[in-house]
C-alpha cells in the first residue's frame, strides 16, 4: 500500500515538472487582474512595499529555478514548482518545501 501511494506521488512529481500552470498578473488571485496560463517550469510571487503601499505580482518561469525566497531592498519574491502553487503569500511558500518533504518522508518510513 505505501509503494503504491509513494510511486503515485512521485509519478505526480515527475509530471507537474514538464508543464506548470501558474497564476500569472498582479494582485489577488481570483481577481481580473490575474489569471491562470500553463506552459511553465516554475511558478513566482512577488512582494513590494513602498511608502506604505504594497503589490504582489505573479508570474511562470520558463526555466526550473530553486524552490525558495530571496529579499532585496524590500522586495520578496518566492519560487516554486508545483501547479497553481504562486497563490500564497511569499512568506506562506517558503515553508512549503519543508512540509511536503516532512508528509513524504513519514509515509515512506
Amino acid at each position: 500500500m505505501k509503494s503504491t501511494f509513494v510511486s503515485l506521488m512521485l509519478l505526480g512529481l515527475v509530471s507537474t515538472g514538464l508543464c506548470l500552470k501558474c497564476y500569472v498578473g498582479t494582485g489577488d488571485v481570483g481577481s481580473d487582474t490575474t489569471k491562470e496560463e500553463d506552459g511553465f517550469k516554475s511558478c513566482s510571487v512577488g512582494k513590494a512595499e513602498m511608502g506604505g503601499v504594497s503589490v504582489v505580482v505573479r508570474d511562470g518561469v520558463e526555466t526550473e529555478t530553486p524552490i525558495g525566497c530571496t529579499e532585496l531592498m524590500g522586495t520578496k519574491v518566492c519560487f516554486c514548482n508545483s501547479n497553481l502553487c504562486n497563490t500564497a503569500p511569499a512568506t506562506a511558500q517558503a515553508i512549503m518545501p519543508v512540509i511536503i518533504m516532512a508528509l513524504l518522508t513519514k509515509f515512506i518510513i
